[in-house]
């Protein structure tokens, strides 16, 4: 069940299966699907299953079930065959520091080397849905 959300959240038509998103893992208060416009391949958003706004609405379980599914999509990056030489985990809170979806989310994304990733996402064009969705069934189990 969702808690108030902002009009037109996103995040939470994804949650409740009202948007596309391509889901690669979820435990039992959140889900972690692909980032729409990734930094690089594989970059994933967790985000409580709950409308949360930021990180200051988030409880002890829900923040505890955020990080324990943040760490099994980093293994997951760093078991898949795509590109990872290390992991960056960022979660912005507020408009100053650049929080665009206003939902509590946790990105997840897998580093290499001069991948010129900073802490100011430049805009750039976004993968295909074919792009994502393959990207998806690799970091799947068994993918």
């Amino acid at each position: 069940m969702l808690s108030f959300m902002d009009d037109q959240c996103v995040f939470c038509e994804i949650v409740s299966g009202g948007a596309a998103g391509h889901v690669v893992a979820s435990n039992a208060h959140c889900v972690a699907f692909l980032d729409a416009a990734p930094i690089n391949a594989g970059h994933t958003l967790v985000v409580p299953r709950e409308h949360v706004r930021d990180i200051h609405g988030l409880d002890e379980v829900t923040s505890a079930a955020m990080f324990d599914l943040a760490r099994r999509v980093a293994n997951s990056l760093r078991e898949s065959p795509l590109p990872c030489d290390g992991i960056n985990l960022l979660m912005s809170n507020g408009k100053i520091a650049a929080q665009s979806v206003f939902h509590a989310h946790l990105h997840v994304v897998p580093r290499v080397e001069n991948d010129g990733f900073g802490f100011v996402e430049a805009a750039k064009t976004g993968p295909t849905a074919d792009e994502l969705a393959a990207t998806a069934r690799l970091l799947r189990p068994g993918g």
